[in-house]
């Protein structure tokens, strides 16, 4: 994975409008993580903090994303969104926002006794960004699809085939993944392009103990499609993080998934399920980082319920 060197990030920000001239402090947002491409960004005279993204190699899009998502946000008039400062979308692409105070809900639990006001308003975060509505379906800065079942068709098979390759999926498992997707294929092609964060774990959950607010950050993978999608992607995320999972995802989850789906929902679901587990697993792949066994676990147990699945 390619890094941006702090060096490159000095270089680049002291030529911007937003920090010329001025002398600042530059620090990772990251702790020992294996990407370098976020900053926080200090001026030293008025101690004013701000986040920068820059693009890098495996995320080439993720300024024009997440940009084009503050975007949508604050026309919708969506409280507690990050101040664009400025914002460059040709090469070396970044964006330069105000920083959100406090402290990832995955880096201890020091948050636990917050835990219902962090649910209330993680809940309300997620009803502000599923309210807007798109015009076409698929990532902000990339391709744009005509329906959800022509996006999700193309990505679904883009991440389930390397996991062939490596052997982690067997062709009577692509088998019933098919029979799966065209069991679900009416339910996918019923869904309006709502705006999607795409990427809701507990290390974007951001509770300030100063303020007791809670802000949900980072949106390099929002796209348009089925707000169902977000809640199971969610749900497979949350696996990693016990406490996060008890006090904040399974009682979203509750509120939101009911039980009177029909059959072809029901498939739509599953399928929802088995896409994050082997997106997460062709990322890892791809990027050459470990397989995390918790991964592993977490397929076989779906592909033995998609073989035990009645037809």
């Amino acid at each position: 994975m390619a890094s941006v060197e702090r060096r490159v990030a000095r270089q680049i920000l002291s030529t911007t409008q937003t920090f010329q001239k001025r002398s600042f402090k530059l620090s990772s947002i990251y702790n020992k993580h294996n990407e370098e491409k976020c900053f926080r960004v200090t001026d030293k005279s008025t101690l004013v903090s701000y986040k920068v993204r820059f693009a890098s190699l495996s995320s080439r899009k993720s300024v024009e994303r997440e940009y084009e998502a503050l975007s949508y946000l604050k026309r919708h008039g969506v409280t507690r969104t990050p101040h664009i400062y400025e914002v460059k979308l040709d090469e070396p692409p970044y964006l330069i926002t105000s920083f959100v105070e406090g402290q990832s809900i995955d880096k201890s639990l020091t948050w636990v006794r917050r835990a219902p006001e962090i649910l209330r308003e993680l809940r309300q975060c997620l009803t502000d960004i599923h309210s807007i509505e798109g015009s076409y379906y698929g990532h902000l800065g990339g391709k744009r699809y005509e329906t959800w079942l022509d996006f999700f068709e193309v990505r679904l098979w883009r991440h389930v085939m390397p996991l062939t390759t490596a052997k982690l999926l067997r062709k009577t498992d692509l088998q019933k993944i098919q029979t799966l997707f065209e069991e679900a294929r009416g339910s996918l092609a019923d869904v309006k392009p709502m705006l999607l964060h795409g990427d809701v774990k507990a290390a974007n959950v951001l509770f300030d103990q100063a303020t007791n607010k809670t802000t949900l950050i980072d949106y390099e993978l929002a796209r348009f499609g089925d707000v169902d999608f977000e809640f199971t992607k969610l749900r497979r995320m949350a696996i990693r993080w016990p406490e996060y999972d008890k006090l904040v995802a399974q009682p979203l989850l509750e509120s939101v998934f009911h039980h009177d789906w029909k059959r072809e929902h029901e498939a739509k679901l599953s399928l929802y399920d088995l896409y994050h587990a082997c997106s997460f697993l062709d990322f890892e792949l791809e990027c050459g980082l470990p397989v995390q066994p918790y991964r592993l676990k977490d397929l076989e147990g779906l592909l033995r319920k998609l073989h035990s699945r009645a037809q």
